[in-house]
């Protein structure tokens, strides 16, 4: 015999009212430090009293009223699990708590969104077919390879490398569907052949991370390469992963040499704060005054690291990724009854207790970096990279975000803020890759440009004038047709003759 229906909707009401309880004695620590000793109380008892409310409910109301509770509680349950189930249906960055496997998953479901063909190979991948087509591909590294026990162990005591292979294909990454892949110079850098070691001076040298490497854009559509159009002799030195000692020790080696007119030292606040590179002995000598490996000089030494190294950890990185990204596919609805997503929506938000980060690290290298730049009477701007978070209104981006700028206002040093500029948009959001997040889009990129372009031409230093009258200089040689455009171009070339003599008077007073 079926137990009557009142007998099943009392024991509902029984099992909830547990099932509150237990939930509010689990939850305690998060209540008390999301809502703070005087509120976490309130609803601990809020939540008990709604408990024995239903106890009382099943044992002395009516059996209709006890049926229609029971009824409408279960409804709610149900709607709650079909909520849960449609969140993490359409966010596949909730399938997996690897930050790097959330990136990917999260990338490919806005491409699909968007009905932009994704990549989904991994860069190990990608770098296997490239040498199938005799190609000399290589998987992208970061300053912070070096520091990872399986690489430190396999590189000599007095030797941490600051670039990729040089002369090689390099598989960067991939944000917006497609692959970044470039060709590294004589040094391991993003720059075209034989400018890094070319005869000419260089005018413009960029130093930073991922954020000046370019990542995740089409090669030649980085912010670095759309001053180039206008600066020719502008080298890019930016690599993943650099924080404030890996970034001096980039200055050291190769922007010092160097002794260009500017320095723009990009910055991402994320990074700006960081301990992790002050337990490595060699990057902490780089606050020396003089201290250098030579690494110039080492290229050789880096190519056979890198080369060697590089493919097979990245491979074994990349097999880690997939793995995990399949078993977030096929079991992204296993924590469905757990409700983690609802409760992180309803649910009251932990306190952001931020400190503001420790920025001795990177007021040190910057210090040393202009010390330098002044000495051979170069110029060091500061760019400061938007951050995705802090478009959001994240409170630890912001907290990073306003320190930094504090330092670099306390530092007197000019500032060419895209963290600011990206605010300024009406929806700043979408100058990132597929809007997602990451790092900025090539119409991001094309933004910075345009202000770091300004930003120089207020300190009196315009396009490549030089370039401008070789290039008027050929026009006129070769328009021998009308004499009215060669009187033109005569002019053009006179007036920018004139410009150059003009700022090259200007500089020199101005050291």
């Amino acid at each position: 015999m079926r137990p009557p229906l009142s007998y099943i909707s009392r024991t509902v009401l029984i099992v909830i009212a547990v099932g509150a309880v237990a939930v509010s004695v689990h939850q305690s620590q998060y209540w008390i430090d999301a809502l703070g000793a005087v509120r976490a109380p309130l609803l601990m008892i809020a939540t008990a009293a709604f408990a024995l409310g239903l106890v009382f409910a099943a044992l002395r109301a009516k059996a209709p009223v006890a049926q229609r509770l029971a009824l409408e509680i279960v409804t709610l349950v149900f709607v709650l699990i079909a909520v849960e189930f449609c969140i993490i249906s359409v966010r596949p960055a909730t399938w997996t708590a690897d930050p790097v496997a959330r990136e990917s998953l999260q990338s490919e479901g806005f491409a699909t969104k968007l009905g932009i063909d994704f990549d989904s190979r991994t860069a190990s991948e990608v770098v296997n077919d490239l040498r199938a087509e005799g190609v000399d591909a290589l998987p992208g590294i970061g300053r912070g390879w070096a520091r990872r026990p399986e690489v430190r162990s396999q590189l000599a005591p007095d030797f941490y490398p600051l670039s990729q292979a040089s002369n090689a294909t390099i598989v960067e990454c991939n944000e917006n569907g497609e692959y970044l892949v470039y060709r590294t110079d004589e040094l391991g850098f993003n720059n075209p052949s034989g400018l890094l070691l070319g005869e000419k001076r260089i005018d413009i040298a960029v130093v930073g991370e991922s954020h000046a490497l370019g990542h995740c854009v089409k090669a030649g559509r980085s912010f670095v390469d759309v001053i180039r159009r206008a600066h020719p002799r502008t080298v890019n030195l930016g690599l993943a992963d650099t924080r404030s000692l890996s970034q001096l020790a980039s200055f050291r080696e190769y922007v010092e040499p160097l002794r260009p007119r500017i320095v723009l030292w990009v910055v991402n606040p994320g990074f700006a704060a960081d301990t992790e590179e002050s337990r490595d002995p060699i990057l902490v000598r780089y606050l020396e005054p003089g201290f250098s490996q030579g690494l110039i000089r080492r290229q050789d030494e880096v190519d056979a690291a890198v080369r060697h190294l590089s493919p097979p950890i990245r491979a074994a990185g990349d097999r880690a990724l997939k793995a995990e990204m399949s078993r977030a596919r096929a079991e992204r609805f296993r924590r469905v009854p757990k409700l983690d997503q609802v409760r992180q929506q309803l649910g009251p938000r932990h306190k952001e207790n931020v400190a503001h980060p420790d920025l001795s690290l990177f007021s040190a290298a910057l210090q040393a970096a202009r010390v330098a730049t002044d000495a051979w009477g170069g110029r060091l701007l500061v760019v400061v990279m938007p951050e995705y978070g802090l478009l959001l209104g994240q409170r630890p981006e912001q907290v990073r975000y306003e320190s930094v700028m504090r330092l670099l206002h306390e530092q007197a040093l000019p500032v060419i803020d895209g963290a600011a500029l990206f605010r300024s948009q009406e929806d700043p959001t979408r100058l990132f890759a597929l809007g997602a997040g990451g790092h900025p889009d090539a119409q991001g990129h094309a933004l910075i440009a345009k202000q770091v372009l300004a930003e120089l031409r207020r300190q009196g230093i315009g396009p490549d004038d030089q370039e401008a009258v070789d290039v008027d200089k050929r026009a006129f040689d070769a328009n021998s047709k009308s004499v009215r455009a060669r009187l033109r171009a005569a002019s053009r070339l006179l007036s920018l003759t004139f410009a150059r003599e003009r700022d090259s008077m200007e500089l020199a007073e101005a050291r």
